[in-house]
């Protein structure tokens, strides 16, 4: 992705917003930021990124601070109905998120993403423990609190990508696909943002939307939308709950689950093998 020289408006100025900006520094972009709070931890980083050229409007969004972007990057509280997501929308101008920009820039594409209504930060926190003690290059990143465009210099080209994400995460990508997605579970949740139930499992059937018939795809079998959801994939699925009993193990040959043995072929890959 061709970035040198581009106007790029970031829409948020916490955690993704702040890392999305040092990020774009580095890449010859003309970086705008517009936050609508105006508290002092937005100050103090408003004047940090001003002071290496960065712009920035506090307090409100304007239309002329939007005027000839090329790019607009919302970060994952952002409303739909903002002006800045509107604006967008009706200029056409693309609207991309974090983890899109992240998928783009990574040189590894070996990601595992973890979503659900619940249980999401246990089940990465789990995952990373199982990778750690089959010591293999990871990095664990994303709604659990360290961004994953702020992990891109860590990681290689042999680095596992362990990633949590919410369905704000999912709304604005175009290519990003995980290698392997899991769907914990999904009960009504954020109805305040989704005008549906619908539109809440659509955005979170965005995580399988770009798989191919390479990709894998983890789902609860004994949740009712994870089995809707399920028919709808294009990669192989491994639908947890249909077993009596399902077993998670870690060995030297791999990590072992509901029946799918994920083995190593080396110290720096797995491939899903029945």
């Amino acid at each position: 992705m061709e970035l040198k020289g581009k106007k790029v408006v970031i829409v948020g100025l916490a955690k993704t917003g702040w890392d999305v900006a040092n990020f774009l520094l580095e890449k010859g972009v003309d970086i705008y930021v517009t936050e609508e709070k105006k508290d002092f931890e937005v100050i103090e980083k408003a004047e940090k990124l001003k002071k290496i050229g960065i712009k920035v409007e506090l307090g409100f969004h304007s239309e002329k601070f939007l005027e000839k972007a090329d790019i607009v990057i919302p970060s994952p509280g952002v409303s739909p109905e903002s002006l800045p997501i509107k604006w967008a929308i009706g200029k056409k101008v693309p609207l991309i998120s974090e983890i899109e920009l992240s998928y783009l820039f990574s040189p590894s594409k070996k990601i595992i993403a973890i979503t659900g209504t619940n249980g999401k930060t246990t089940t990465t926190s789990l995952c990373g423990f199982l990778f750690k003690n089959a010591c293999l290059p990871y990095v664990i990143c994303g709604n659990i609190g360290n961004t994953f465009i702020g992990e891109i210099k860590k990681i290689k080209n042999n680095t596992w990508i362990i990633l949590e994400v919410s369905s704000f995460q999912l709304e604005y990508i175009d290519k990003f696909k995980p290698y392997i997605g899991v769907l914990l579970n999904i009960t009504p949740d954020h109805l305040d943002r989704y005008p549906s139930m619908e539109e809440y499992i659509n955005a979170k059937f965005n995580l399988f939307k770009n798989q191919t018939e390479k990709d894998w795809a983890v789902l609860n079998y004994k949740d009712f939308y994870c089995r809707e959801i399920a028919s709808k994939i294009k990669g192989e699925k491994e639908e947890i709950g249909r077993a009596a009993s399902t077993k998670v193990s870690v060995s030297g040959r791999g990590i072992i689950t509901a029946g799918v043995t994920f083995k190593f072929k080396d110290q720096n890959s797995f491939l899903p093998t029945r």
